[in-house]
């Protein structure tokens, strides 16, 4: 019944929309359905049609198939007869691209759009989709045979694109140096924390361990021209062995796509969840939403001996992610979710979501909790249950708690708002845990003494007592005049990583000794806790911290 249902939602669109985009157009050996005549209220329906689909995101990916090449059609014969306009074709460049992405098209689904569009530029978008969706799945020649077919359209850059890509692939060489590349911002809005990576790695490099290893920095650059010729620079001429960074997900994304195809291993410093791998070349190095949610679960389940949790979220993806992973972590690990609630993002009142997570929010469904009133008779007060607990008002009322500890993923900011509105709404004895966002001073600036005991986890911890956390500490400092982030402490982590592959090579070393190391490795004791592959990905053990005494410190 639901896939009738479905049927037939796709079949009215289909003529409500060809409806609204006018009349067919025959050619000599096709009819085009919706496709414009000469007038320009033909135009119109394109542009009427072309606002309903942005507004109105198809989800199956036969309508958005079917989206595809309607405009395609129209890009056709607008072009054919002039009236496609350089604006015009860059606008539907990036319908053609809304149409095949987010969540990306099914390699069936492409081939039927390659099979069946008329204009270059159609072809090209999907082809090129075709070439990310199976560079993913390794084989990079395969991949490479729908760049090949990708043509100048006059409107995209996806030809210039290509070309690129073959000239890279056709470069791959091994290659076997000492030489270690790092792919940070020079100037820009990152050039802070590029700085901070380059202090960590020269402190990396100036260690006697480090010895004979080389590490060569190139600007990431503020463009996509910029970062290529960085990045192209360190495979093709310096032949460096791996690269760190960068440390924007959108710069990592695009260093992925380009390393799997040279055979380079790369690890991000990028903080973004779920970047887009495009092989087993790519890793990075943050620590993930799924070690820390397996950190707290262990905690909730061993140490608090809780087995039932509320969590409030914000409205953000990084919300979404923390709460989907909690779900099942949690269940894997026999934690009960009581409480979901979910607030806008940003948000600096919380008042309305943890009054429905402690039944606060319809306190006239509570009437029976109230005690009966002076002036009842004797029979009255009979009938009524007696209730010690009874509240003479229903501004009286208790929450009413079904769940032990509450989880908020977000920042400290934000969650420093949110404390004190648990006292203000009479809720105590629960026990506050959070994410890495919770790891800074604004926490306690924001939430005062209702910050105290508030468990989240990290992966850095500047006043480890380790020798390497004390070594590197004393290194940072003497060099950078500052204490270390934890971005330059991931970055010396990784910087060691590489140096310890290279040692173990003993001597010149190929890329895919280094590639082959890290999808092997085992517990590196890096300053940011033990570092180990698990199925081709870097994951760490998270550590775990708590407000006392108005400070952030240790929690064992």
């Amino acid at each position: 019944m639901d896939s009738l249902r479905a049927a037939l939602k796709s079949s009215f669109f289909t003529i409500i929309l060809f409806s609204l985009l006018g009349c067919s157009q025959h050619r000599a050996d096709q009819a085009y359905v919706g496709v414009p005549g000469g007038d320009t209220s033909s135009v119109d329906s394109l542009v009427q049609g072309l606002r309903y689909i942005r507004e109105h995101p198809a989800e199956r990916e036969d309508e958005r198939v079917q989206r595809f090449l309607w405009l395609d059609q129209w890009i056709q014969s607008l072009d054919e007869s002039n009236r496609l306009t350089p604006e015009m074709g860059r606008e539907f460049f990036l319908d053609f691209n809304s149409f095949v992405k987010d969540p990306s098209l099914g390699r069936a689904s492409l081939e039927t759009i390659v099979s069946r569009a008329e204009t270059k530029l159609g072809r090209n978008v999907a082809n090129y989709e075709l070439y990310l969706n199976i560079l993913k799945d390794q084989s990079i020649e395969s991949a490479l045979s729908y760049v090949r077919s990708i043509e100048d359209d006059g409107i995209s850059d996806l030809h210039f694109r290509a070309q690129q890509l073959l000239n890279l692939q056709s470069n791959r060489a091994l290659s076997e140096s000492r030489r270690i590349g790092v792919l940070i911002p020079f100037k820009g809005e990152f050039q802070a924390y590029g700085r901070q990576v380059m202090n960590a790695v020269q402190v990396a490099s100036n260690l006697a361990y480090s010895d004979g290893v080389e590490f060569l920095f190139r600007d990431a650059g503020e463009t996509e021209d910029e970062l290529l010729e960085s990045f192209q620079k360190l495979v093709l001429e310096d032949k460096v062995a791996g690269i760190i960074g960068p440390i924007s997900s959108a710069a990592s994304e695009f260093v992925f796509e380009r390393a799997q195809i040279m055979g380079v291993p790369v690890v991000s410093l990028a903080p973004r969840e779920n970047l887009e791998m495009y092989g087993p070349y790519s890793f990075r190095s943050t620590l993930s939403l799924e070690d820390q949610i397996e950190a707290l679960a262990k905690l909730i389940r061993e140490k608090m001996r809780a087995k039932r949790v509320g969590i409030l979220y914000p409205d953000s993806r990084y919300g979404w992610d923390a709460s989907k992973i909690a779900e099942r972590v949690f269940d894997e690990r026999g934690v009960q979710i009581r409480q979901f609630q979910i607030y806008p993002e940003g948000a600096t009142d919380f008042k309305n979501e943890l009054k429905r997570m402690t039944r606060l929010d319809y306190p006239k469904l509570r009437v029976a909790e109230l005690c009966p009133k002076r002036d009842q008779s004797a029979d009255e007060e009979a009938d009524r249950p007696a209730n010690p607990n009874c509240v003479e008002s229903l501004n009286d009322l208790p929450p009413i708690l079904d769940f032990e500890v509450l989880l908020v993923p977000d920042f400290a900011d934000t969650v420093g708002l949110m404390l004190p509105t648990l006292p203000f709404l009479k809720i105590y004895g629960l026990q506050v845990v959070g994410l890495s966002g919770l790891n800074s001073m604004k926490l306690v600036e924001r939430g005062q003494q209702h910050a105290e005991g508030v468990i989240f986890t990290d992966s850095f911890d500047v006043d480890s007592a380790s020798v390497q956390n004390r070594l590197f500490l004393e290194k940072y400092e003497e060099l950078a005049q500052e204490k270390p982030s934890k971005l330059a402490a991931e970055a010396f982590d990784v910087s060691m990583i590489f140096v310890s592959l290279m040692r173990k090579a003993s001597g010149a070393t190929t890329r895919d000794q280094i590639f082959s190391g890290l999808r092997n490795l085992y517990n590196f004791p890096g300053v940011t806790g033990e570092i180990y592959a698990d199925q081709g990905q870097l994951r760490k053990r998270a550590r775990l911290f708590i407000v006392r005494d108005g400070k952030i410190k240790s929690f064992q």
